[in-house]
């Protein structure tokens, strides 16, 4: 089992060697020759024990490398720290190790953060911000401001009573039992295998000092944020809403943005004609503006949202059809005359927007009629009747994934949005259309030149205007599994016990392991930004004591099994309990920080390196 919360102090023990006689020499006194001969022996004896407690980490196991008033971490748990933060690194960063100026195969400690010499490195100034030093230097300072943060809470945990209790043990136990599995697959022993991924001398005592402060930590930041919550009464929301209402209401609306980059028009220009002067690129430029300009006030003059919805899904279809056509491999015979596929194409473009704005069955364009193919009245072979169907089928989804990105429900209020200024006036009204043009020509009657490289032209229609959210959020039981077959196995054993309540739901994660069993309480759609995970829940046949049918994937390694335990507040009320708990926790942590020292030491920590 693991060690108490308290980070416990690793203390070395010493052992004292005694010295056997010694010979004499001629012309050396006595004592001479017995001090010599003790000199001599213990600086082997003292060398050979700095090499062995030095690789064993004894010496920085026994310094502090950070400490609060009540917790410590020594050095070689730092190490740990500081090569962890290394290993989270290389795996977030895999795919653009290329673009970094970070060699794994070189030392660390000699190679500079953002250094241009070395290859591009168009990424570090993102991920590494300002900082200047080496590599090994800014994974120690990640780690230091971890683990500040780390005792910070221990702290605040040590307030609050708290303690590790059995299920704290377990996952540090759990933690462990995975690093053995990872040794034994490996053919190491197990801190023969720790030190390898979390540097010399490092051991299983330290990486379980480690879990203890991760696992206090864990405790602490959600018993601070249960604590807060429960102090917030409901006069205290109501009068929140009451002073910023606006802060807090939701609008349904639809958008489309037309955009032309000058970089796209020089391209398309000079691969007609690689000639083409920066004139003639300029006045192509312009001629894409006037139509994006031309397009967006077709948008905005329809007279109705659903006429807006209709206009934009169909230029979206006919687009897509247009593009499909040109690169889709087509039958060698029996083509349909020019006449004949203007009409096929304006009947799969019409078939696909009705469909999907009247949320019907996709239907094929092209149907068996005996021995016939028809489609919008034109016959044809089967070839092209299967090419059509196919080209629906790509109209059908690029519509079906717009529609989620241009038709825009419970959209929140953004300070220093333009629209939203103009959307959350209360003089607003349901079809109320709004502009804005950026970029090159944005200006009326100003001379187009290419000065930013870009035009764009941003046009939206109310659907609604600012309302207070009354719908229920739900609380939603979770078990997560790292495959669908393993969820998919959770889901058939509560189909095998009948009627499923928290119980029977609890008692499958524990029998099948799932790796996560907790309760999203209050779920408000849209914080999960899965868009099967709010389609299962918030269907609108959902019923409390429902679960999936089938996995709801989250990752490509993390797979959901949902049960609908209760419902929950409205979501307004939700939103404004949780805005003034982010300002109560943010408060209190300010205040626990300003009273809550943590020194650094640096002569120790200058001594850990990633790797030793």
């Amino acid at each position: 089992m693991g060690k108490s919360n308290r980070i416990k102090v690793n203390k070395a023990n010493h052992s004292t060697a005694t010295l056997g006689d010694y010979k004499k020499s001629n012309g050396m006194p006595n004592w001479a020759i017995n001090l010599i001969a003790v000199c001599v022996t213990l600086a082997i004896l003292l060398g050979a024990l700095a090499l062995a407690i030095t690789s064993n980490g004894t010496i920085l196991r026994m310094r502090t490398a950070v400490r609060s008033e009540h917790f410590r971490v020594n050095g070689k748990t730092m190490t740990y720290f500081v090569n962890e933060t290394y290993q989270n690194f290389l795996t977030t960063y895999s795919s653009y190790l290329s673009n970094l100026s970070l060699d794994t195969s070189k030392p660390l400690d000699e190679q500079m953060v953002g250094d241009t010499s070395v290859k591009e490195t168009v990424y570090d100034s993102s991920v590494c911000g300002d900082f200047q030093g080496t590599w090994e230097e800014f994974f120690v300072s990640q780690a230091e401001e971890n683990v500040k943060n780390y005792l910070l809470y221990c702290e605040i945990a040590y307030s609050l009573g708290l303690e590790l209790g059995e299920t704290e043990k377990q996952n540090i136990d759990n933690a462990i039992l995975e690093l053995e599995a990872a040794a034994t697959q490996y053919n190491y022993p197990l801190n023969a295998y720790i030190t390898m991924c979390f540097g010399q001398g490092v051991k299983e005592k330290d990486i379980r000092n480690a879990l203890e402060i991760k696992e206090l930590y864990s405790m602490a930041y959600y018993a601070l944020g249960d604590k807060l919550a429960q102090e917030i009464s409901d006069d205290r929301i109501h009068d929140a809403y009451a002073q910023d209402s606006t802060k807090y209401n939701r609008i349904d609306y639809s958008f489309y943005s037309f955009r032309v980059d000058y970089a796209d028009v020089s391209k398309e220009v000079k691969e007609a004609n690689a000639n083409a002067t920066a004139e003639q690129i300029l006045e192509e430029y312009k001629k894409q503006i006037a139509d994006a300009k031309a397009k967006a006030e077709a948008l905005l003059a329809t007279g109705s949202i659903e006429e807006f919805e209709k206009h934009l899904l169909t230029d979206l279809a006919a687009e897509t059809y247009d593009e499909k056509m040109k690169t889709k491999t087509l039958p060698s015979e029996g083509k349909p005359n020019a006449d004949d596929l203007n009409r096929i194409r304006d009947g799969i473009v019409a078939q696909a927007v009705k469909e999907l704005m009247e949320k019907t069955e996709s239907t094929d364009a092209v149907k068996q009629d005996g021995e016939k193919y028809v489609g919008y009245g034109v016959e044809m072979s089967k070839e092209w009747a299967d090419a059509f169907n196919s080209l629906k089928l790509l109209v059908d989804d690029m519509l079906a994934n717009n529609l989620e990105n241009y038709v825009i429900d419970k959209s929140v209020y953004k300070d220093s949005d333009s629209f939203c200024t103009w959307a959350f006036d209360d003089a607003r009204k349901v079809d109320d259309t709004y502009k804005n043009l950026t970029g090159d020509g944005s200006v009326a009657d100003a001379e187009i030149k290419n000065e930013k490289g870009y035009f764009r032209a941003d046009v939206y229609r109310l659907r609604s205007k600012q309302y207070k959210d009354t719908d229920k959020t739900h609380d939603i039981s979770v078990m997560l599994f790292s495959s669908e077959k393993d969820a998919q196995a959770a889901i058939e054993a509560l189909q095998a016990a009948g009627t499923v309540d928290m119980d029977v739901f609890n008692r499958v994660a524990t029998e099948k392991n799932a790796s996560t069993n907790d309760t999203i309480e209050n779920y408000v759609e849209g914080d999960m930004n899965n868009v099967d995970f709010d389609a299962w829940i918030f269907k609108s046949d959902r019923k409390v004591g429902d679960y999936t049918d089938k996995p709801i994937k989250l990752s490509d390694a993390s797979y959901a099994v949902l049960f609908y335990a209760a419902e929950g507040d409205e979501t307004w009320f939700v939103s404004v309990k949780d805005a003034l708990l982010t300002d109560d926790f943010s408060a209190y942590v300010e205040n626990a920080k300003a009273n809550t020292p943590i020194e650094m030491k640096a002569n120790v920590l200058k001594k850990i390196k990633i790797g030793g």
